[in-house]
Order: C-alpha cells, then sequence, then structure tokens
C-alpha cells in the first residue's frame, strides 16, 4: 500500500485528476482495492475507474468498492452467452458476472449513486469465438448500464500479425 499511496499522491500533486487503477489486470484480486479508492478519494482524485471481468467479486465486494468513492465500473464481457462466454473465457461464470453486473447497477439506483457502469464486448471469431452474441449481451443490457461497446479483436499489443490495428470506435 505504501507505494500505491506514494505514487497516487505524487500523481494528484502534479495535476492528474483521474486515476485507473489496476488497468491491464483485474483489480479485484487486491485485498486493498477499496483502501486505494478511498485514498484516492481523499486525495480529491475526480475521476476513479476499474476495469474487472467481474468474476470474482460478489455483492459485499462490490457495494464497499462503491461506497469507497469509485467513480466508473467497466466489465469486460467477452460472451453474449453462456456457451460463448465459456469459449473465450475459458470458464463458466457467465450467470455470475451477468448477476454482480445487475447488482452494482440495481445498488446505485437504490442508493442514488453517481457511479458510471460500462460493458466492453472483444468480438473473437473461429471456432473458440463469440461471434454473433453481442446483441444479446445488449438486450439484455440496455437501459441497465451506461455504455456498451463491442470491438473486434485486434493486433493492439502488436503481437498478433494476423490481426488489424485497431481502430476508432464510438460506443453504443
Amino acid at each position: 500500500p505504501e507505494l500505491f499511496n506514494r505514487l497516487a499522491k505524487e500523481g494528484r500533486d502534479n495535476g492528474c485528476e483521474e486515476i485507473g487503477i489496476f488497468s491491464g489486470s483485474e483489480p479485484l484480486t487486491c485485498s486493498h482495492l477499496e483502501s486505494y479508492v478511498s485514498y484516492c478519494k481523499s486525495l480529491g482524485y475526480k475521476y476513479i475507474y476499474i476495469s474487472t471481468n467481474g468474476s470474482i467479486g460478489g455483492e459485499k465486494r462490490f457495494e464497499g468498492l462503491i461506497d469507497s468513492g469509485l467513480s466508473s465500473i467497466k466489465f469486460s464481457v467477452n460472451g453474449g452467452t453462456r456457451e460463448a462466454y465459456k469459449k473465450v473465457h475459458g470458464v463458466d461464470h457467465y450467470d455470475r458476472v451477468i448477476k454482480n453486473i445487475r447488482h452494482v447497477c440495481d445498488y446505485r439506483k437504490a442508493n442514488n449513486i453517481d457511479l458510471f457502469v460500462a460493458i466492453s464486448f472483444v468480438e473473437v471469431e473461429g471456432d473458440n469465438g463469440n461471434k454473433g452474441t453481442y446483441e444479446n449481451l445488449k438486450k439484455i443490457f440496455t437501459g441497465v448500464v451506461d455504455e456498451i461497446c463491442e470491438y473486434k479483436a485486434n493486433n493492439q499489443s502488436g503481437q498478433m500479425n494476423k490481426l488489424p490495428l485497431p481502430p476508432f470506435k464510438e460506443c453504443d
């Protein structure tokens, strides 16, 4: 926690107003996450966000994060059906993730909390893909979350030469 606190303070002291915690990895594996969010809030960060696959945390964990001052949470859900989700993610946590997203949205509404909730979906082609299932996910969550974005799998990291570079995309 000391390193995180020092870096967060240095960022804020140097004019940063937004902070993404654990971008690129699963933030809910961190037992200090709620305290990190609270600390960033106390420093005056205006926007504190995480991206998660949503399969680890339960209702109380998400409530704790929201109550700590989280501004935004994006769920990465790469399957619009249980079968497609399992193909892409390698595990069958589809119902758990859907339940967690619904709970987060219900909790913010019931408590009148200003929290931006989004879902990202990366379309993967081939036998282990999820092509054609985005519309189902969109049907489930339109009007429930604030934003749902679909992206085609791409060569974002430069390691997949057969895939194109990522294009800019507006979200729904």
